[in-house]
C-alpha cells in the first residue's frame, strides 16, 4: 500500500515534469532539426569556437550554424580546422541539394510528357536560377568541387576572421 501511495503522486507530475525537463534541455541545447531541401540539417548557433562540433570524416553530421563566432583569437592551425569544421556541412547541404535538383530537372527533361505540377516547378527553378531552358538551367545546378568552395570560402572570410564572415 506503501508503494502506491507514492506512485500516484509522480504518475501524476512524474510524465508532465519530465516532459518539461526534455524540453528544457533541447530549448538549452540550443539545435533545432530542420528540412532544407533534400536534407535535414541540425541547425545551431554559435557563442563561442568551442560549440563548433568537429568533422568526422567520413561521416560529416550536418550541422548549420545560424550564428557565427569570431575565430581570429584562435592559433592558426586550430583556427583553420575549427573553420573547416563550420563550413564543410553547410557546403556538403548546399551541394548535395543543388545535385538532387539537377538530377530532378534531367530526369523532367528525359521525358516527353510533363505534368502541370513538374512544369510548374520547371518553370519556378528557371526563374530562380536564370535560366532561359532546361538544358540552361541543368548547366546552372552544376556544382565545384567542395575543395574549391571551401578555398574560396577560406580565402573570402579570412579564415573566418572577416567582419564581413561575422
Amino acid at each position: 500500500m506503501e508503494k502506491n501511495t507514492f506512485l500516484r503522486p509522480l504518475s501524476k507530475y512524474g510524465l508532465p515534469l519530465l516532459l518539461l525537463v526534455l524540453l528544457f534541455a533541447n530549448a538549452c541545447n540550443n539545435e533545432r532539426r530542420q528540412r532544407i531541401g533534400y536534407v535535414v540539417v541540425i541547425k545551431k548557433a554559435l557563442r563561442t569556437p568551442g560549440d563548433i562540433v568537429p568533422v568526422k570524416i567520413p561521416r560529416v553530421v550536418p550541422y548549420v550554424y545560424t550564428r557565427t563566432c569570431s575565430l581570429d583569437t584562435l592559433p592558426v592551425p586550430e583556427k583553420k580546422k575549427k573553420f573547416l569544421s563550420m563550413m564543410l556541412p553547410a557546403i556538403l547541404v548546399a551541394k548535395t541539394n543543388l545535385d538532387s535538383t539537377r538530377y530532378e530537372v534531367d530526369k523532367m527533361a528525359a521525358r516527353k510528357k510533363l505534368t502541370g505540377a513538374e512544369k510548374a516547378r520547371l518553370k519556378r527553378l528557371m526563374k530562380t536560377f536564370g535560366a532561359g531552358d532546361v538544358q540552361e538551367l541543368s548547366k546552372r545546378l552544376h556544382t565545384f568541387p567542395v575543395s574549391i568552395a571551401l578555398a574560396q570560402a577560406a580565402i573570402e572570410s579570412g579564415w573566418g576572421t572577416s567582419r564581413f564572415f561575422l
